[in-house]
């Protein structure tokens, strides 16, 4: 849970389905956050909201990183596809172990807490697919870094909503 007083508070992934809730409800919490997405159009209704700064770029760069998370109290790792081109299982694991490994590196510079979301049967060696492999190897990266910094891991269950337009 996040402290009492306002945090600055980084989500990878902020524009997407769960991000986007979440950013609302830590700007009704009086935290300032800063949204790190690839694509500015899906970020475009955070844009109007207070406290919210959006960085747009490339996760595969470092430096777009570090500069995205410096000073961050928090880095949420909210980043998850559910399909990729091919059958290999590169995608995901460029998605979900190789973004975790950059996030995580930025979080021990900025000496930030990180939350990593997961998914329930995430296990790298028994999942069940590629996307519960990659989540359970994103989950061990994690953990590897106990020695580091503060981290917590969540498995949501299932995630749905109807979406009014």
């Amino acid at each position: 849970m996040l402290a009492a007083r306002p945090q600055l508070v980084c989500v990878a992934g902020g524009s997407g389905f769960v991000g986007r809730e979440l950013v609302n409800r830590l700007v009704r919490a009086g935290h300032s956050v800063r949204v790190l997405t690839r694509h500015e159009a899906h970020a475009a209704p955070l844009r109007v909201l207070p406290l919210v700064e959006l960085h747009i770029g490339s996760y595969g760069d470092d430096t777009f990183l570090r500069r995205a998370l410096s000073g961050a109290n928090v880095i949420i790792n909210l980043v998850g596809i559910l399909n990729e081109r091919g059958r290999s299982g590169a995608g995901f694991r460029l998605a979900h172990v190789e973004l975790t490994e950059q996030l995580l590196r930025a979080a021990v510079a900025a000496h930030a807490r990180f939350l990593q979301m997961s998914a329930l049967g995430a296990d790298a060696a028994s999942g069940a697919s590629h996307y519960l492999r990659s989540k359970g190897a994103a989950e061990q990266r994690v953990r590897d870094h106990a020695d580091r910094i503060d981290y917590t891991i969540f498995r949501p269950s299932v995630i749905f909503a109807t979406r009014i337009r």
